[in-house]
């Protein structure tokens, strides 16, 4: 009796001995498993950029992560991926990383698309020309390479103009944007002209019981832009756009030929209003064969809801102020009072 207590003792301290190293086993296993899936230096991480290529395998990205840097081994990653069940849902992009990551944290953020990004905020009311310079001291693409896109970019929902430079001017939608570091000028229009289209919409509209075509809104929306001064005027000098418009009147509006000329000027000589061009509206009847500007949403809601009244003229000061008239006779005394 006593043999057997003390053999069935042995065994149990045998089976605990076992326990005990099977567990310190997986103890090791999984502190190893952890430290390869493990950030590279959790202390003091620093940030590394890194770009996965489109059609890049879960294999081919394992090992860009690796000689970057990112991952002790690629095989690791590639594993953790098909754990994760993330196989063919990696997406394609610049990204920017840190030595503090875990595989996993890198992981989810290539399949959610978090590409490195910065910010760029586009004003209202440029040119496609204006636009040009100012993206590039933004974002370092040349101005000769966004005027060339700009030249070469057709929209999908209106037909093809002549006489127009930039089928996109008007629909580059001034706000803010989170552009993707390797954007190309390309990349950067088709985002704001996506943008447009979601905010603005392309569809024909109901103004004053006419139907305008998506076109026609933003060309008198572009227009209101570069003539109204302030805030307050734009639906007041929408409102006289629309009165020459239905009286078959020349608009005669001095931002359509400062577009042509391609300059700011404060007046504009009698050379300048005979300027022979489409956008010229001191020649031509009804609006132009495309927007002047890239016009914000306060213009283009005040050409959707354009202030009712008897004007037909107006002219504004530097300082903003303008003043408005219903006759010709009124507008000339008007500016001999306040431009003589």
């Amino acid at each position: 009796m006593t043999q057997i207590s003390f053999d069935i003792q042995q065994d149990v301290k045998k089976i605990i001995g076992l326990l005990l190293v099977l567990i310190a086993m997986l103890a090791g296993i999984i502190f190893y498993v952890e430290y390869q899936v493990g950030p590279i230096d959790y202390f003091s991480p620093h940030v590394v950029e890194v770009e996965i290529p489109t059609g890049s395998s879960v294999i081919q990205i394992a090992q860009i992560l690796e000689d970057a840097g990112l991952v002790r081994k690629a095989e690791y990653f590639t594993a953790l991926c098909r754990f994760m069940g993330v196989e063919g849902k990696m997406k394609a992009g610049y990204y920017e990383f840190n030595t503090g990551m875990s595989v996993k944290e890198m992981i989810e953020k290539i399949v959610s698309g978090e590409v490195a990004t910065y910010k760029l905020t586009i004003p209202e009311g440029l040119t496609v020309k204006e636009m040009a310079p100012f993206i590039e001291k933004k974002t370092g693409i040349s101005t000769e390479e966004f005027l060339k896109a700009a030249r070469e970019f057709k929209l999908d929902f209106l037909p093809e103009r002549e006489d127009v430079e930039f089928q996109v001017e008007g629909f580059l939608f001034p706000d803010t944007y989170y552009v993707p570091v390797k954007a190309t000028a390309r990349d950067l229009i088709q985002i704001m002209v996506n943008r447009f289209k979601k905010v603005v919409g392309i569809e024909p509209v109901e103004v004053r019981g006419r139907t305008l075509s998506i076109l026609e809104l933003i060309t008198i929306a572009s227009l209101i832009e570069e003539e109204a001064k302030l805030d307050g005027d734009r639906p007041l000098v929408s409102g006289v756009i629309y009165n020459r418009l239905e009286r078959g009147m020349k608009l005669q509006l001095c931002a359509s030929v400062l577009y042509v000329l391609g300059e700011k000027k404060e007046r504009l000589s009698l050379a300048d209003t005979k300027i022979d061009s489409p956008y010229n509206t001191y020649q031509i009847l009804g609006l132009p064969p495309g927007p002047i500007s890239n016009p914000g949403l306060k213009s283009i809601k005040a050409a959707l809801n354009p202030e009712e009244s008897d004007y037909l003229f107006y002219f504004a000061l530097p300082d903003g102020t303008t003043y408005y008239s219903k006759t010709y006779e009124e507008h000339l005394r008007a500016v001999k009072k306040y431009l003589d």
